[in-house]
């Protein structure tokens, strides 16, 4: 009995194993599993370029060349993602008593892409270079290096430079790449070299293949000081670059660069990621303070109170953009600033123009009519304004029409905009010496501008900014009404950080990579 028993067991144990081992992986005819699809990697990354007209940065105004070339080179200093000034070639700085002279002291064991070494003649070299050309001709960076009055080559790795004017020294304005002196023999032979010219810097990619009117191949630098990339771009040229979308399907192109606040509508149907990041444009209502009760604070705040920042924003932008309190860059100087400046509120506004006894208000507000997001955007604030009991005339003007009635300062309110110089100085439109369209004065306000482009520290700029933060939204000089973003389109093979500046844009192209799906012979 006690046998049987055992081979009984036995006899069920092997039963139970052989279902199991029946249950894995089992298929049907007509039901094969289907192979996941092999995909093949690529380090090759190909990027839409319209053709420029020289790669020289001391001449070139295109804007392509200027992105083209954060690639190849290094300046002094670079921007941080809160557009503070850090060093690049620069390894630390120190700015005498009255702030005009500024003393840097050099990387040791930089290589320009040929292998020389890097040295402060270089900067001297690339100071005089930039200042060898006439004003008809200076390129991107000539603005700049016009606040430069010198430069004195203190040792190997050391450098002084001299500013003209204490409230021009701000270490924003050496951004400009640094250009090597060993390949000519004095500065002005540089400014000659336009055409042919092929660039050679420090940074992390030099050109390896060069082939006129049709692309551009950049490699990794082996000696960039940094983490070297472990890839290769081809900067295609094409005509326009947002063509580049209805290539990415057939792998002629993986990403490209837009700026137009309908992109979105290019890339319809399309297997494509877009990126946003922050643009340096900002859209703007602008209060002429001649007008008297546009001077009172309370008034303007009213008016704010009356717009709809975020309807404004997705109605007539596309969303292609992002509320701030201020017209300074979105978290300039680490400083919060996300948000409209004030909730719209129709209701608080009559009351604040009710405390301001300007009940009953009428205004005229000017725009370019040839803009169309700005003829939609008149439209809604109209709307709000006078829902809070403020009569509004449009005037819309063409382009011309429009900038002469700014100068004249024919206009109570004007919807308008700016782009920004990188280096964020904004006395153009707010200080009182600048002659700004809206006639704002106010000396507190002189003061902390002139202060912000001084020579001082990061940490003295950084508290000097909240200072004019905290002035800036209590006097509302203009009242921001969104910052517009940039996009860059990609195809969804490209792998790796897209992380664009627009100061910048191809950062973090380093860890790029392209990953398709691989198609029979």
């Amino acid at each position: 009995m006690m046998v049987r028993r055992f081979i009984a067991s036995i006899f069920l144990i092997l039963l139970l194993l052989s279902v199991s081992g029946c249950s894995e992986d089992r298929t049907f005819p007509g039901e094969e599993a289907e192979a996941e699809p092999e995909r093949i990697t690529s380090a090759v990354v190909s990027i839409p370029m319209e053709k420029v007209r020289t790669l020289n940065p001391l001449l070139s105004l295109d804007e392509d060349t200027y992105h083209f070339n954060k690639l190849i080179y290094d300046g002094l200093f670079a921007f941080n993602s809160n557009l503070e000034a850090v060093g690049a070639l620069a390894e630390s700085y120190e700015y005498d008593q009255d702030g005009t002279i500024l003393h840097i002291r050099l990387r040791e064991g930089v290589r320009w892409q040929d292998g020389e070494s890097f040295t402060a003649e270089d900067v001297k070299f690339s100071i005089d270079a930039y200042k060898s050309i006439p004003a008809a001709r200076r390129g991107t960076y000539g603005p700049s290096l016009d606040l430069i009055k010198s430069s004195k080559v203190l040792d190997t790795h050391a450098i002084q430079i001299q500013f003209a004017d204490g409230n021009q020294a701000a270490l924003e304005n050496l951004m400009f790449p640094i250009l090597p002196s060993h390949k000519y023999k004095r500065p002005g032979d540089l400014a000659k070299d336009e055409a042919g010219f092929i660039p050679m810097g420090t940074g992390p990619y030099l050109i390896s293949d060069l082939e006129t009117g049709k692309q551009i191949t950049l490699s990794p630098n082996p000696d960039y000081r940094g983490a070297v990339p472990e890839n290769t771009l081809q900067f295609k040229f094409i005509p326009k670059k947002e063509e580049a979308v209805n290539l990415f399907h057939i792998g002629e192109m993986d990403l490209t660069y837009l700026k137009d606040i309908n992109r979105n509508t290019l890339v319809e149907d399309k297997v494509v990621k877009m990126v946003p990041f922050l643009s340096n444009e900002v859209e703007v209502l602008g209060f002429n303070f001649s007008h008297g009760a546009l001077q009172n604070s309370v008034v303007r705040q009213a008016i704010a109170h009356a717009i709809d920042n975020q309807m404004i924003l997705e109605t007539c932008y596309y969303n292609s953009g992002v509320l701030n309190d201020t017209i300074y860059y979105p978290g300039y100087m680490g400083v919060e600033s996300d948000g409209a400046l004030y909730d719209y509120d129709t209701a608080k506004a009559v009351e604040l123009l009710k405390s301001a006894e300007y009940e009953g208000l009428s205004l005229n507000l000017v725009f370019n009519a040839e803009n169309q997001a700005r003829n939609l955007a008149a439209q809604v604030i109209k709307s709000g304004l006078e829902k809070a009991g403020i009569s509004i005339t449009l005037i819309p003007l063409l382009k011309d029409d429009y900038n002469a009635a700014l100068e004249k300062g024919e206009f109570d309110l004007f919807l308008g905009g700016f782009r920004f110089h990188e280096n964020y100085d904004l006395r153009p439109v707010l200080h009182s010496e600048s002659d700004n369209l809206i006639k704002y004065a106010n000396p507190q306000m002189d003061s902390l501008l002139d202060r912000l482009q001084q020579g001082i520290p990061t940490p003295e700029k950084r508290k000097t900014f909240e200072s004019l933060h905290q002035l800036y939204t209590s006097e509302i000089p203009y009242y921001c009404l969104l910052y517009k973003t940039y996009g860059f389109a990609a195809s969804t093979d490209l792998t790796g950080d897209i992380e664009p500046y627009f100061y910048n844009i191809y950062h973090g192209s380093e860890n790029w990579r392209v990953s398709r799906l691989k198609t029979e012979e």
